[in-house]
């Protein structure tokens, strides 16, 4: 549960729903300033968790947190599609809303583009 005091106060919770059906499931840790990223096949659910056989694994490719780090930074900061969960589990509008000062970010269209321009 985010922003509780004393115990999640730093964490918080994301949800987009757009035009794309997407299931990334990338956490990222911040070890003593450290970051770690860690990548994973499933929805944490227990259906999931106690029914099957699922992956979680460590990213060290520089180039490769890199990238997935743009993608989630993205995400981060999309301020049309985005509701962020409260810590009385309500899915609340991000604060951040688009206006002639701050543009619109769309997660989705946005990295995209910025797939496209990359030479893999």
């Amino acid at each position: 549960m985010p922003g509780v005091a004393g115990l999640s106060e730093n964490i918080r919770v994301i949800r987009l729903v757009d035009q794309f059906l997407e299931h990334g499931r990338v956490a990222i840790f911040h070890n003593g300033g450290e970051e770690e990223m860690y990548l994973a096949s499933a929805d944490w659910m227990d259906r999931n968790l106690h029914r099957r056989i699922e992956v979680g694994f460590p990213v060290y490719n520089p180039q490769v947190k890199a990238e997935i780090r743009q993608i989630i930074d993205f995400q981060l900061s999309d301020n049309t599609k985005a509701r962020q969960l409260d810590a009385q589990h309500q899915h609340q509008e991000v604060d951040r809303p688009p206006s002639e000062t701050t543009p619109a970010v769309r997660a989705q269209t946005d990295t995209y583009a910025w797939l496209r321009k990359q030479e893999w």
